[in-house]
């Protein structure tokens, strides 16, 4: 999904940051260690929009987090 907005928050909810997916649909950003939630935001177009991942950041370790759009193509 090319251009979908995520917002991450911090553990206790506040928002650290957004991203944008690339053209391929790949995103990456970088935060300190610790426990975020990865909020995929509505797209226009699409049926539905990703559900929200919790993800963890330890140091020098990579996290990822597979979003699924749902085109509504069946």
């Amino acid at each position: 999904m090319s251009g979908a907005e995520l917002f991450v928050r911090s553990e206790n909810g506040d928002l650290i940051l957004t991203a944008r997916t690339g053209i391929d649909g790949t995103f990456e950003f970088e935060v300190p260690a610790g426990t975020y939630l990865l909020e995929p935001q509505p797209a226009e177009g699409l049926m539905g929009t990703a559900e929200a991942v919790e993800f963890e950041v330890v140091a020098d370790d990579v996290e990822l987090a597979p979003l699924h759009y749902d085109t509504g193509i069946r």
